[in-house]
């Protein structure tokens, strides 16, 4: 079975992963401002992802810094790998994941190292991947980060692409690095480190060591183990806070996952709460102590809310599991009238659930969605899965309605007939009326599938407001009956100064629509809306290229050449976006982009390439093509 990245892993892989809840979001959102745009229905046919590919500006190799001296040999069986160890650095692993954390290392920022070996699609590339990880720094909510320095590197006797990262985790400066490649058609390698800033200084070296160690094997199945399901926890009769069901489970990886329900049995509103989490084996000695955070933020009286918790450590001879409430605190909350609409369940070819659905504002106010969770239950209403749902609407005006996703990780050892039924967890509040965001969306978006299966809803979005913008997207699918079939966010590269558009992409992000082939015949039509919009003071000034090549081969055009930096000022990144129009008509056809992080100084060049997959028998040789060069000012 294949195992792969999804956006919020890729996130907290850069915070060493620890304080996850089973992939489940905490803490406050910011405020959502978001609206509907119906758009044309479309005529899809096909399915599952793709992404554009861009360019590596650098040819370093990695190597060894001659004072770093590494320790005995760690082979990863499953991962299909082997490397060096640091030592003194503690050393976990489960399913082809191995973990090297320093000895003081905190849990969310390291000093951490992650090696993956995991399979992928055939015909994957290199370059998709490190694109993949690109559109998954962007499109994060809770972990914001700058990338730079994109390079190849050469290890273990492959090619990859490397990259430098940082950003701001708990308040805290950290810096990471990662690398990527395939090793084979099938079998690919994905290598993070992650540090305090102060501490990076030390890890860079360490990492740079452990990377040009790295050998390369073919990787061999391990069985899972068995976990026997625990009985419902017992809480003491009386408690405010009580944790209704607990279950665990080991996901197709191998990796532990803990899932539950909480309840508010108290007359008062309650936050912050807390959930430690056990792990114990036969004899009740405990082997693992966690903690985690229900779904919903604020739990009003009377409410549930499921919870969770991943556990990358390697634990021998579990048998059960415990779960108490230790801190929470009360809340004034006032809960605004909303429904839950036509929820769907899909479940994937690897065993995964996909919840989709709907929420309408039916009272006179505006609401503000500060979270939402899912769960899934078998015949005899015991869970199955649980996780927040990382796709959905922030913002409501009376009477509105938006789509919302959960993904959730499918148990191992159940099939998909295990589950018959799911839940919906709602936190919701009334909250002030949205100022207002002048942004619009042109008539040709357009819809198609191109010969990977990737889906790509493109169109054009405008700022028509009086400042410079930063543009989130939402979109969403729907059948002819208004069941919403997938939906997707989509960060607008670029900040948009008044009087701006710029073409996008909405593609690779999708949930059902890219496992399930058979949901494209049901789409009858789709919307796109500007989920929020921050007023941005970057400035971002227009550049030129020189030497452009273009080539059109198999259904994908490639656009290549350099960005000339004829301004008198250094930019620090570099956006590269091209735009195919019909010939005929002047509509959209495709568009893609390149993003160059390293710096290009004033007089300076660097290379861009945007690769484009276009719609099977499309001949974009004769479209009208257009670009636009953007380099952000420091």
């Amino acid at each position: 079975m294949k195992r792969k990245l999804t956006p919020i892993f890729i996130l907290l892989l850069l915070v060493t992963l620890a304080c996850s809840p089973c992939g489940l979001l905490g803490g406050e959102g910011e405020e959502p401002t978001s609206t509907s745009v119906p758009t044309n229905p479309p005529a899809p046919t096909v399915t599952p992802t793709s992404t554009h590919t861009p360019a590596p500006t650098a040819t370093p190799t990695a190597s060894p810094t001659p004072e770093v001296t590494l320790g005995e040999e760690h082979r990863s069986a499953e991962g299909g790998f082997a490397f060096l160890t640091i030592p003194g650095y503690l050393i976990e692993e489960y399913g082809g994941f191995v973990y090297m954390s320093a000895p003081d290392a905190s849990p969310n920022v390291g000093p951490t190292i992650l090696l993956i070996g995991s399979l992928e699609e055939e015909g994957t590339t290199t370059e998709q991947l490190y694109e993949q990880i690109v559109q998954d720094f962007a499109g994060g909510q809770d972990v914001k980060v700058e990338l730079s320095n994109k390079r190849e590197v050469s290890f273990g006797g492959i090619t990859g692409l490397a990259a430098d990262v940082s950003g701001t985790v708990d308040e805290q400066e950290v810096n990471a690095r990662f690398v990527v490649s395939m090793v084979t058609p099938t079998q690919s390698f994905t290598m993070f480190g992650a540090a305090p800033v102060a501490q990076w200084t030390e890890l860079a070296p360490l990492f740079d060591a452990v990377l040009a160690s790295v050998q390369f094997f073919e990787p061999v199945a391990e069985s899972l183990p068995s976990i026997t399901e625990p009985e419902p926890t017992a809480d003491a009769t009386g408690e405010p806070l009580t944790v209704e069901t607990l279950r665990g489970y080991r996901r197709e990886s191998g990796t532990l996952c803990i899932v539950g329900l909480l309840i508010n049995r108290s007359d008062q509103a309650v936050s912050g709460v807390k959930i430690e989490i056990q792990v114990l084996d036969a004899a009740g000695d405990v082997l693992y102590t966690g903690t985690t955070w229900p779904v919903l933020h604020h739990l009003a009286p009377g409410e549930t809310s499921p919870f969770g918790q991943v556990i990358y450590e390697k634990l021998s001879g579990v048998d059960s599991f415990a779960a108490r409430v230790t801190d929470w605190y009360e809340v004034t909350i006032e809960r605004p009238p909303a429904e839950v609409q036509r929820v769907l369940r899909t479940i994937d070819q690897d065993g995964n659930v996909h919840l989709t659905g709907g929420i309408v504002n039916t009272g006179s106010e505006p609401i503000a969605i500060k979270s939402i969770g899912g769960a899934t239950f078998d015949d005899d209403g015991e869970i199955v899965t649980a996780n927040s749902a990382l796709i959905a609407v922030r913002y409501l005006a009376p009477g509105e309605s938006g789509p919302f996703r959960v993904y959730m990780y499918g148990p191992a050892d159940r099939g998909a007939d295990a589950i018959v039924d799911q839940s919906i967890y709602l936190d919701a509040e009334a909250t002030a009326v949205r100022e207002e965001r002048a942004i619009t969306f042109s008539e040709d978006s357009h819809v198609y599938v191109d010969k990977y299966g990737g889906v790509h809803l493109v169109g054009t979005v405008t700022n028509a407001d009086r400042r410079t913008l930063s543009i989130l997207l939402l979109a969403a699918f729907y059948d002819a009956y208004g069941n919403v079939l997938d939906a997707d966010t989509f960060s607008v590269p670029v900040d948009l100064a008044p009087g701006e558009s710029l073409p996008f992409d909405i593609v690779g992000g999708w949930g059902p629509l890219e496992e399930d082939a058979s949901l494209l015949d049901k789409v009858t039509s789709y919307t796109v809306a500007w989920d929020r919009a921050w007023p941005s003071s970057a400035v971002y000034i227009d550049l030129e290229t020189a030497n452009d090549e273009q080539t059109f081969k198999k259904q994908r055009a490639v656009f290549s050449g350099q960005v000339v930096n004829s301004s008198d000022t250094a930019v620090d990144k570099t956006y590269v976006i091209v735009a195919l129009h019909d010939a005929t008509t002047g509509e959209l056809v495709a568009t893609g982009y390149d993003l160059i992080f390293d710096d290009i100084p004033a007089g300076e060049s660097a290379d861009y390439k945007v690769v484009i997959n276009l719609e099977p028998g499309y001949d974009a040789s004769s479209c009208d093509i257009s670009s636009i060069v953007k380099g952000r000012l420091p």
